[in-house]
């Protein structure tokens, strides 16, 4: 195979879909790992990753293939804390110890978190924590990947405009003037925006970045409170 091969986990969906739509224009070649079959897959491979033979699948699946890219953008929709953690840190450690010899040299590994790191989202505590752990598992992989030349970095979206759910911000009109006005930038950041990163991490324009996460979206984290309560009020806090 001599395309790049980019394996998405979760490329159906969100920003894993837009991810691929990205690598697709790039000409990459892509295997979506999840549930569903995302159209911009040259290769799906359908499993659960709560199913605990989905290991044995992706060992059939990926005997002669060598991977340049690895990117999770899985997302747990439930209230099992043990399904959470499971889905979203145990599944991606063991995929990737499945795939430790079969990464090209300056192969990219990328995990989608979350802003919820450094602050608490509208989300459990569970999803709070995995999250966290995500980009605790990037600083780790990053060391320890060393010797072979591989990378991995974390990206941060924060409240951002998917399919999913553009519905929602077209029926609740004053929650997206809201969110785009407190934005530095006035948008709201869209998976897009996340995929376009996703690409130039996993493009050859970042070998020397490693270990880190960024954030995507426009500023916003900057906002303190006294400052949002300026502009709203013109009021300062004395």
């Amino acid at each position: 195979m001599n395309k790049i091969c980019s394996v998405i986990v979760g490329g159906s969906k969100g920003n894993g879909l837009e991810i691929s739509k990205i690598l697709k224009i790039r000409k990459d070649y892509i295997i979506n790992i999840s549930r569903s079959k995302s159209k911009y897959a040259n290769k799906n491979i359908s499993i659960d990753l709560l199913n605990t033979k989905y290991l044995e699948t992706l060992k059939k699946n990926f005997k002669n293939v060598k991977i340049q890219n690895l990117i999770f953008s899985q997302r747990y929709r439930g209230n099992n804390p043990d399904e959470e953690i499971n889905l979203m840190i145990k599944s991606s450690y063991e995929i990737i110890n499945l795939f430790k010899d079969k990464f090209k040299n300056n192969g990219s590994v990328v995990f989608l978190s979350s802003t919820a790191i450094n602050n608490i989202a509208d989300q459990n505590e569970i999803y709070n924590l995995s999250q966290s752990a995500r980009e605790s598992l990037v600083k780790y992989f990053a060391v320890k990947f060393r010797k072979n030349s591989v990378r991995f970095n974390c990206v941060l979206p924060s409240r951002l405009i998917k399919s999913e759910n553009k519905l929602f911000f077209k029926k609740n009109t004053k929650i997206k003037n809201l969110l785009k006005k407190i934005n530095p930038i006035n948008r709201i950041p869209t998976s897009k925006d996340t995929a376009m990163l996703v690409e130039f991490l996993t493009s050859n324009n970042s070998k020397m970045i490693n270990g880190t996460s960024i954030i995507v979206d426009g500023g916003l984290h900057l906002r303190g409170q006294e400052d949002l309560i300026n502009e709203f009020f013109n009021k300062k806090i004395t």
